[in-house]
């Protein structure tokens, strides 16, 4: 892949000696394909975790593993995500690209930025399927339970918090990451989607863990946000805020009342 061929020409620009990094290609599965590698390369050292569709620079990695060598209560990382220039056209491409061009100006979540992370260690509570404490599970659930968590950072974040307290996730903000942003409204939705749902699968898989959206990791409420964007980013990135608020709310509603399926959020387990 190309994120493969850009990691590895990064390592053969690396001279220091202190640094070994190894590349390793994920198959399908994301969650059990990363317990698998854990479990089965004996990896000792920090953990890098990149998505294959995105661009950087080939200092990225030293940046973040730079971070958790200095502080010792972190024990994830993650990088700062800009947008590429948007694909959309006509109103919605412009607010977007008015928004990410004052993204930096606006209070971020505590959750892990997916794209790009690193991890201190692989502890054994990041492949669990679900928490003794959950309840039993139908096997013909439209939210498919019984597969246990599938998007990678929004588990990982909240087992990280639950046991090691709020500032054991950090932004690397001079580490970088740039992406294609969502090209349309439906997209959109599809992504918020499928960060509802999932929130909305943790809190039954791992009911002890459903206190940390609200007290440490959403941060400000959807309005809150939006006047946020007004007063720091303009009125543009603004609206393209209220929108995206719009399609979480919508989607948290369908979510909780288990009307939403894993496709509306683009999530297929065999894949994600």
């Amino acid at each position: 892949s190309d994120t493969s061929r850009y990691l590895n020409d990064a390592l053969r620009e690396l001279s220091d000696p202190e640094l070994h990094f190894r590349c390793i290609e994920s198959p399908p599965g994301k969650i059990r394909a990363h317990a698998a590698i854990a479990r089965s390369q004996q990896l000792n050292g920090y953990l890098l975790f990149v998505d294959a569709d995105v661009v950087f620079d080939s200092d990225l990695f030293v940046r973040l593993f730079r971070y958790l060598q200095r502080d010792p209560i972190a024990q994830a990382c993650y990088a700062e995500v800009e947008a590429l220039p948007s694909v959309a056209g006509g109103v919605f491409g412009r607010l977007q690209n008015a928004y990410y061009r004052q993204r930096h100006r606006l209070r971020q979540r505590a959750h892990l930025h997916g794209r790009c992370f690193m991890l201190r260690s692989w502890i054994e509570e990041l492949e669990s399927l679900r928490s003794p404490l959950a309840d039993s599970i139908e096997l013909d659930d439209p939210m498919g339970l019984h597969h246990g968590p599938i998007v990678d950072d929004i588990h990982y974040s909240r087992v990280l918090v639950h046991r090691f307290g709020r500032h054991a996730i950090a932004l690397v903000p001079d580490a970088r990451v740039r992406f294609v942003p969502p090209h349309s409204i439906a997209e959109l939705y599809r992504d918020s989607c499928r960060t509802e749902l999932e929130l909305a699968r943790l809190d039954v898989l791992f009911p002890e863990h459903a206190y940390l959206e609200k007290q440490l990791l959403s941060g400000e409420s959807g309005k809150r946000r939006c006047w946020d964007a007004l007063w720091r980013a303009g009125l543009p990135a603004a609206a393209y805020v209220a929108i995206e608020r719009v399609m979480r709310r919508f989607a948290r509603n369908k979510a909780r009342r288990r009307m939403a399926r894993l496709s509306e959020g683009g999530i297929c387990p065999s894949v994600t």
